[in-house]
């Protein structure tokens, strides 16, 4: 297990759903890319190998990685990677996938990673819930017109006759 995934508690709805929250410790976070190694060089520099990281729905490399000897038998594969001193880090390949994440995911990762929530911040604000959910349910209780019915429909006027 590398994370928590939070859903409504209501009935499940088929689709994109935003109010599910998915969370990672900061230092798993990861987006799922595409590698493409390509061999770059310019006038007077000698050619080396590049690793371009493609997302989903976006034509130009999202970012790049360090080809290491590991990593040029992943190339066009998908592959994970974590940011990690300013650089992108190779986790693993992910043959569970045939495609990258898209753009949009790519971008919440990095969001998140330049914005962590922590275990901190996410226990204080579970128990912050816990708290006003428990307040919420002893009101609930303490008033009697909760378990009043509700009034009757207006009576209309019959015409006269």
């Amino acid at each position: 297990m590398d994370g928590l995934i939070f859903q409504p508690t209501g009935k499940y709805k088929p689709g994109r759903c935003d109010d599910i929250l998915k969370w990672k410790p900061p230092s798993l976070n990861s987006v799922d890319f595409r590698l493409k190694i390509t061999r770059m060089g310019g006038e007077g520099l000698l050619p080396q190998n590049v690793g371009l990281l493609y997302v989903g729905g976006y034509e130009r490399p999202f970012a790049q990685i360090k080809v290491t000897k590991e990593l040029k038998q992943y190339d066009n594969k998908i592959i994970e990677c974590k940011f990690e001193n300013n650089s992108w880090v190779f986790m693993r390949q992910r043959t569970d996938k045939s495609f990258p994440n898209a753009y949009n995911t790519a971008m919440a990762v990095c969001n998140s990673i330049s914005n962590p929530v922590t275990k901190e911040i996410l226990f204080e604000f579970i128990d912050r819930c816990a708290a006003a959910s428990q307040g919420q349910k002893r009101k609930h209780h303490l008033d009697p017109d909760t378990e009043l019915m509700p009034p009757p429909p207006p009576k209309r006027p019959r015409p006269l006759t």
